[in-house]
This record gives structure tokens, sequence and C-alpha cells, in this order.
């Protein structure tokens, strides 16, 4: 797992209003409180938010989303390596 695994920082663009995308998240129109078919208990989850439109939104699904790229793209296949193996071309991800 050496090298596989790393933390980097993840930081919202300068000017991000934090308090504006809280209160946009927590009364999001998808947020439902223990939903029935998740696990989430004593909490609330909200719809993928990867598909969402609002721009808001889109300036915080873009820094994990850069941060993966990134990622990505510093792997070289390992055709000896479980994980490394197979670099994927395109991937799809839920938020």
């Amino acid at each position: 797992m050496d090298g596989l695994i790393t933390l980097p920082e993840l930081s919202l663009p300068d000017g991000t209003d934090v308090q504006a995308l809280g209160d946009l998240l927590a009364n999001h129109p998808s947020c439902i409180w223990e939903r029935s078919d998740a696990t989430t208990r004593a909490g609330a989850q909200l719809s993928n938010l990867a598909k969402d439109t609002d721009p808001t939104i889109g300036v915080f699904i873009t820094a994990p989303k850069e941060k993966i790229e990134s990622y990505i793209s510093t792997k070289q296949p390992d055709p000896g390596h479980p994980f490394t193996a197979h670099i994927p071309e395109s991937w799809d991800y839920s938020i």
C-alpha cells in the first residue's frame, strides 16, 4: 500500500462563503433525516450532489474531483499489483 494512500488537503476557492454553502446543504431539497433506504441514524443524507447544478455546490464538488483526477494522473499501471494493474481512463462518483 506504500504510495497508494495520500491525505491531500482540500480547500475551497478564496472568497467561498462557507456559511452560505453550509446553509445551502442543510436546507437542500433532497436532504432527508434518517432516510428509510439508508444506514444513516441520527443524521441526514442528500441526493447525489455531484449531479447538482447549483453553482455554489459546484464549487464544493470541484475540490475533491480535482484532487482525484490529479492523483490518478500520477499513477502508472503496474501489472503485478492488485490495485494499480489497471488505471481507469474514466470514473464516476457520488457525493
